[in-house]
């Protein structure tokens, strides 16, 4: 339950998610991957496996300054 609180999503997922996630029952979405990310003090790159296809374009409105 702490770790749903460092993330700042104890309004909107159950403390039960987490573990559906560590067990491999659930798919966490990009945002709690984010979350998860920003508390453990860890690249987003450090947690995803580099082995799921992700779709040629995420959805977003990042925009990255370009070279200088």
């Amino acid at each position: 339950m702490q770790l749903i609180k460092l993330m700042e999503v104890d309004d909107t997922v159950a403390y039960h998610r987490i573990s559906e996630y560590e067990l491999g029952r659930r798919e966490p979405s990009l945002s709690m991957l984010l979350a998860y990310a920003r508390v453990a003090g860890v690249h987003l790159e450090d947690i995803v496996n580099d082995l799921v296809e992700l779709p040629g374009r995420l959805p977003g409105k990042v925009k990255h300054p370009g070279p200088n």
